[in-house]
């Protein structure tokens, strides 16, 4: 995981999937930099569910192993292939080489949690383990593993950690569960937020709660 794959502009800069004129997928080089591994043409078909879904997937195969996606805002269809594909999804106008490193950092840490989580790795002291959503380098992205939470804090049950947050004012909340529980859809809805469900493993999920309107990071 050390290329980004950014939806751009004419003048290179990040754009919606339906404006975009290229996607570049930029390499993390030595030092800080960023490098264009290569570009990939446009070539999305919005003429309708069936042809945007074909040519999504054939943009993801374009991509080969590169695993995060960046656009001005992304949203639908697209996002929902992105995300069903592995990829990690964020949102910026801004692709300089400070804010693809701390996309991909984020990224790296966000799926080794998820690593180690699964392997059963993770030290489990309560001390270090919070209770309730953090927020991620990524500016309105929060964060919480709930299988870690629940093994080091089983007083504190997924509604007492979720529910209160839900009501905040944020962009994207990125959840782990062992298994997704019955009510959280209901309480997404009412808080006027979509919600996105992946079994990324057996017992493994992995939850994107949007809140309707948000679209900058």
């Amino acid at each position: 995981m050390d290329s980004i794959a950014v939806f751009v502009d004419k003048a290179g800069a990040p754009a919606l999937p339906e404006e975009a004129v290229a996607i570049r997928v930029a390499a993390a080089a030595e030092g800080g930099a960023w490098r264009t591994e290569k570009t990939v043409p446009a070539a999305l078909d919005f003429g309708g569910p069936g042809p945007l879904n074909k040519s999504l997937r054939a943009l993801v195969a374009e991509l080969g192993g590169c695993r995060i996606v960046l656009a001005k805002a992304i949203a639908g269809i697209p996002y929902h292939v992105f995300v069903h594909s592995g990829f990690e999804v964020y949102e910026s106008e801004d692709a300089s080489d400070e804010t693809l490193t701390a996309i991909l950092e984020e990224a790296r840490a966000l799926a080794e949690t998820a690593r180690a989580a699964e392997a059963g790795d993770l030290a489990e002291d309560p001390e270090g383990v919070p209770t309730s959503p953090q927020p991620t380098s990524v500016c309105g992205v929060y964060y919480l593993d709930l299988t870690r939470m629940q093994k080091a804090h089983p007083e504190v049950t997924t509604k007492m950690a979720l529910k209160d947050f839900l009501r905040k004012d944020f962009q994207e909340l990125r959840l782990a569960f062992s298994h997704v529980p019955p009510w959280l859809a209901a309480d997404v809805s009412a808080c006027r937020a979509t919600m996105l469900s992946t079994e990324t493993a057996p017992g493994t999920w992995k939850v994107v709660i949007r809140k309707k309107g948000a679209t900058e990071t």
